[in-house]
């Protein structure tokens, strides 16, 4: 039922150091090569996560872990400066290279992300890590379903928890819904009131321009009769 699935960690404050500033606290949202492919985000400067750079056993190794920056970050820290592309930068005493710059309209889980460091779930071998801490986004094939996805995940879970105790012993059940309603959902009462709040505001707008319009023309009939009675034409 899925046609990709990339997985993210909530935002985290973080320390920042680099060669030509001080420390300073950003936010960093840890996310999988697939995410930004999968929500159809384009870079702004330089390239995005690959599945190269997530390859198998690269967070063991001694080497700059790819970043991707804000733009609102990259605007107001590195002055917009095209060449920040390749740059080295410090993350609670680790180097990350920096490899994008994401477009300003991006704002993925959420607006206060500064940057985004690539990192892929661990695995113990075969088995399940237990590590729940994660988020998932995917996308639906089509003519799947959020119901379709359901199912098929409930098979894959009780599949797992058949041969591992931790997972069983969780007692597992996906959720699935839709991102629109996971971003919304909470906010959706007050963004209907918000919209009639302006159609009122609107209506009572538009009748006071109109009867300004009727006084005024009501004063102006007043002015051409005794313009009229006068002679004028």
């Amino acid at each position: 039922a899925l046609e990709s699935l990339a997985v993210y960690k909530e935002p985290v404050a973080m320390n920042l150091r680099r060669p030509d500033a001080g420390t300073e606290r950003i936010k960093v949202t840890y996310a999988s090569a697939r995410l930004f492919a999968l929500l159809g985000a384009a870079p702004a400067h330089g390239r995005l996560f690959t599945e190269h750079d997530g390859r198998p056993g690269f967070m063991n190794m001694r080497w700059r872990i790819p970043v991707l920056l804000s733009h609102r970050f990259w605007t107001s820290r590195m002055g917009g400066d095209p060449r920040a592309i390749g740059q080295t930068i410090v993350i609670n005493e680790r180097e990350r290279e920096i490899v994008g710059v994401l477009p300003a309209r991006f704002a993925f889980p959420d607006a206060t992300t500064d940057v985004w460091v690539l990192i892929e779930p661990s695995r113990r071998g075969d088995r399940f890590t237990a590590d729940l801490s994660w988020n998932a986004v995917a996308r639906l094939r089509t003519g799947a379903t959020t119901a379709s996805a359901r199912n098929e995940l409930a098979a894959v879970v009780g599949s797992v928890s058949a041969g591992d105790s931790e997972v069983a012993q969780a007692q597992l059940a996906p959720v699935v819904v839709q991102m629109k309603t996971a971003i919304v959902a909470d906010v959706a009462p007050l963004l209907w009131l918000l919209a009639i709040g302006m159609m009122v505001l609107l209506l009572i707008t538009t009748a006071n321009a109109g009867t300004l319009f009727l006084l005024r023309a009501e004063q102006r009939a007043h002015e051409l009769a005794v313009r009229s009675s006068l002679g004028a034409h």
